[in-house]
């Protein structure tokens, strides 16, 4: 990346795609792309990514969850 680059010079753009490769909408993506371009439009850094389906939980639950998550990483690790 240009060192001499900040924040303000570049562009974000989010694209969202389902498994076949078809732009969707973020709810129904299981990859995507970030691509940052510069203020001419040259291509500075781009990250792929699959998707992981999170449970919503609630606040109360959460460290609940967070702890069964904790757990069954341990007993994968075993």
């Amino acid at each position: 990346m240009n060192e001499n680059l900040n924040e303000e010079d570049l562009k974000v753009e989010t694209y969202y795609f389902d498994d076949d490769g078809n732009t969707v909408e973020p709810e129904k993506a299981t990859k995507g792309v970030i691509r940052e371009v510069d203020k001419d439009g040259n291509l500075v850094r781009e990250t792929w990514g699959r998707f992981e389906e999170i449970p919503r939980v609630s606040d109360e639950d959460f460290d609940e969850y967070i702890a069964r998550l904790e757990e069954e990483e341990r007993e994968k690790n075993k």
